[in-house]
């Protein structure tokens, strides 16, 4: 109910529950801003979307959804989101089977919690250990999602305005705005992309619209005209975009999860969050990760962001060649 890439990650969840219980209903509760995500997704039978920053914001939108949710009598949940709000939500359909993390977080409203264990685990295996309370292992299940042909149609004519036979580089100079942190420096992607250029390849600047201003610094200090989608496609427009391209370069967010779900061979910014925990495998990668042991705070506290202000342009170039070349 929160995050794009969260909801991205959990599809192979729902692909081995219908594998497991082929004759079931599977109704997925999802966020306004992630159920994009779900739309043509085989696995799921329908959406119920939780419109959490407007008609159904605070408190009150959770009571009328809980009254929703008890009217449906669900026979099993399985919280994969594992916060307070999700617990509280999955008490309050009745269900006498609750499945979820015991995480501190409101974890007494499930009754059935398994307790997290430290370490590094893949965040598809994580979820598999809730779904193992169920008799669901895990069998390498992979993300998917599935552009509708309109979506392919849009990135094949977005594309056409620089029609190449060059290698197409897709360079993601966002992140949440939550997540300051993990941002690279924008005069590196200026660096980055004219760099590239110079090479002969073309690129491809993404983003959302939170980034808009960003991307103008950006244009302003290339000197070479690289082709711009910021703020202008939706989560399955930039899942066809994405595809397309021959490598592309992101930060540890909802872009990187598409570019493994597509397909797409892509390069990994990790600052703040460990690689182990957040990078999709099995997937085509290169993972930059310099400074600091992870320290999860969504800004520096050195207000320098070593750890991302570490890895070099240099570092970037050669991390795309060395996918380009496999």
């Amino acid at each position: 109910i929160s995050a794009i890439g969260d909801a991205i990650l959990s599809i192979p969840s729902f692909k081995a529950l219908k594998s497991k219980f082929p004759t079931s209903k599977i109704v997925c509760l999802v966020g306004m801003q992630a159920k994009e995500a779900f739309g043509r997704c085989p696995y799921i039978d329908e959406l119920i979307v939780y419109d959490i920053k407007d008609k159904e914001k605070g408190w009150r939108g959770v009571y009328r959804l809980a009254k929703k949710l008890i009217r449906r009598r669900f026979d099993l949940v399985i919280d994969l989101q594992n916060n307070k709000k999700s617990h509280i939500l999955s008490y309050a359909t009745f269900s006498a089977q609750r499945y979820g993390y015991n995480n501190g977080k409101f974890s007494f409203l499930l009754n059935h919690a398994i307790k997290d264990t430290p370490g590094a685990v893949g965040p598809v295996e994580h979820q598999f250990r809730v779904l193992k309370m169920l008799g669901v292992d895990y069998n390498g299940e992979t993300l998917e999602l599935w552009p509708s042909s309109d979506d392919n149609k849009f990135a094949e004519t977005f594309l056409s305005q620089s029609l190449s036979e060059k290698k197409l580089i897709g360079i993601n100079i966002g992140a949440s705005p939550r997540w300051q942190s993990k941002r690279w420096p924008y005069k590196r992607f200026a660096q980055l992309c004219d760099k590239l250029i110079a090479k002969g390849y073309r690129c491809l600047l993404t983003g959302s619209v939170h980034d808009a201003s960003i991307a103008k610094k950006i244009l302003k200090d290339i000197k070479a005209e690289p082709l711009c989608s910021v703020g202008r496609t939706t989560l399955m427009q930039l899942a066809s975009l994405i595809k397309k391209c021959d490598c592309y370069v992101t930060s540890d967010s909802a872009p990187m999860h598409v570019a493994a779900a597509v397909g797409t061979p892509f390069v990994a910014f990790f600052g703040p969050t460990y690689s182990a925990r957040h990078l999709p495998l099995p997937s085509r990668s290169v993972v930059l990760q310099k400074a600091c042991v992870p320290c999860y705070k969504d800004t520096c506290r050195k207000k320098e962001h070593e750890c991302m202000e570490k890895i070099t342009v240099q570092d970037c170039l050669a991390a795309i060649e060395e996918l380009l070349k496999k």
